[in-house]
């Protein structure tokens, strides 16, 4: 293993047509809703890529998925295992801070516009609070860390709902653990999402230019939705 003291933890599902995405399929159809999913897992992990002195994890779902061609020889390779989302947020972080990880950061593979500087801010952040969250614009959240495992995080949280941010922070405040927060960014779920998103990609971003396209694409062909 790696003498870093840090890690992100990426929560990822392999883009099968028909499994991930699935709130925009009839807008888009499920096989333009899982090149969605591709984008952004790329683009998860294109920014994950260069923090230097950060190791990083790839939970997988399925367990025996292949992500052959997604992965950089830096990554790591977990499965995600069973249970609810929770369980498996958990889990991960548990196992990671027994493996002598010091700062734990898990992050989702649907929120393009997180940057390596939100990533490096959410560690710098954690020498000063117990807890640091990347908000959602649905609700959730895109990043969690910590610096010591908390199970208490997971318990009576309503996953995939707009509850998830705020039932975190009630539970953190049950805990007695400080939080700091990010910058809100907005996950990809809805086709509403697309849309908003590729209106606040900037032309300053030019790592972003060719998924911005891409969104564009979608768009101009909504009429021809299924």
């Amino acid at each position: 293993m790696s003498t870093a003291s840090r890690v992100v933890i990426v929560f990822a599902k392999k883009p099968e047509p028909g499994q991930v995405k699935t709130r925009l399929i009839g807008s888009i159809t499920a096989v333009q809703a899982a090149e969605v999913h591709r984008w952004c897992l790329r683009l998860t992990l294109d920014t994950l890529s260069d923090l230097g002195d950060a190791d990083l994890v790839v939970a997988i779902s399925p367990d025996d998925a292949d992500f052959t061609g997604f992965l950089s020889q830096k990554a790591q390779i977990q499965p995600q295992g069973s249970g609810d989302l929770g369980a498996r947020l958990n889990r991960s972080i548990e196992n990671a801070f027994k493996t002598g990880w010091q700062r734990v950061l898990v992050v989702g593979s649907d929120c393009p516009t997180m940057s390596a500087q939100d990533v490096r801010r959410a560690f710098d952040l954690l020498d000063r609070d117990d807890v640091v969250i990347g908000p959602a614009v649905d609700g959730g959240y895109y990043l969690l860390g910590l610096r010591q495992p908390s199970c208490r995080l997971f318990e009576r949280i309503d996953w995939s709902t707009s509850r998830v941010f705020s039932q975190t922070l009630a539970r953190s405040e049950e805990a007695g653990l400080s939080v700091a927060l990010l910058p809100e960014r907005r996950d990809v779920d809805e086709f509403d999402d697309i849309i908003a998103l590729e209106r606040e990609i900037s032309d300053d971003e030019p790592h972003l230019r060719a998924f911005k396209a891409f969104l564009q694409t979608l768009i101009e062909n909504g009429e021809d939705r299924e």
